[in-house]
């Protein structure tokens, strides 16, 4: 029981943290975008 709540507790921060960086990512590939969308119409 005692390895099952270290893992509960060790794989819940990984999750978040991946789910931080997936959104950063995706937020990069937006302005990324619309910066280059930007540049082609200028």
């Amino acid at each position: 029981m005692d390895k099952w709540m270290r893992k509960v507790a060790l794989s819940r921060p990984l999750m978040v943290g991946s789910a931080v960086v997936y959104g950063v990512i995706e937020f990069v590939a937006l302005r990324r975008s619309t910066v280059l969308a930007r540049q082609t119409t200028a």
